[in-house]
């Protein structure tokens, strides 16, 4: 074979076999900003709005043996602090914090889109304070969360070897979060409250409801 031939047909191999080696395995991160609908009119003690802002991180990788599935951690969570009710004096600080395992399928589309389907479990905790009569009262609620979304990502390269690929993108999810109810029924006074108080009931919060997001993932393919 004529050496100059071989010249352009070795690299070419190698970069072809780079990207079957980037499809083996890869590591991601995901940064995303978003909403959630709650339907839940207990909402209206917290927020005006029945939309919760949502911020959430996710880590995860690719499985090697099933490229198109990929598996990870999120992590998301909303702050809605001293919001007093309606023209009462009654204020509330809620936290609530989510961490949830997820598998995630999908498949490749012109080199660049990825449509999937992701499913995920995991932990929630909600915080509630409430400041009445200026004595505060709070509580915690332990529950299971879930989620079902669909997702389009959009990637482009922005560093390759033949081993080696750095892929920057932009996502968009859209679908349902539920949890089980959380149960306010028993708030604690603060402990510099000199006075024994009954301790008052909010009863439960529900924050089922559509959920999307919006934002930014750095894949390491290799």
């Amino acid at each position: 074979m004529n050496m100059n031939v071989l010249k352009w047909i070795l690299p070419l191999s190698l970069m072809i076999a780079g990207d079957a080696m980037a499809q083996d395995q890869s590591l991601f991160l995901e940064l995303r900003m978003g909403g959630q609908v709650a339907e839940d009119a207990s909402m209206d003690f917290i927020t005006d709005s029945n939309v919760i802002p949502i911020t959430s991180i996710s880590v995860g990788g690719s499985i090697p043996t099933l490229p198109e599935l990929r598996a990870g951690v999120i992590y998301q969570g909303n702050v809605e602090e001293r919001v007093p009710y309606r023209l009462t004096d009654l204020q509330f600080d809620w936290q609530l914090q989510q961490v949830m395992a997820f598998a995630d399928y999908g498949v490749e589309l012109f080199g660049f889109l990825r449509p999937s389907v992701r499913a995920g479990l995991g932990y929630s905790n909600q915080f509630v304070e409430v400041e009445l009569n200026r004595s505060l009262y709070s509580d915690y609620a332990h529950d299971l969360v879930y989620m079902a979304t669909a997702n389009i990502d959009a990637s482009f390269t922005i560093h390759q070897t033949p081993n080696f690929a750095l892929r920057l993108a932009g996502l968009f999810e859209l679908g349902w979060l539920g949890q089980t109810a959380a149960e306010f029924d028993e708030l604690e006074r603060d402990k510099n409250d000199e006075w024994d108080r009954v301790p008052p009931t909010l009863g439960e919060l529900n924050i089922n409801g559509l959920r999307w997001s919006v934002g930014v993932g750095l894949e390491a393919a290799f």
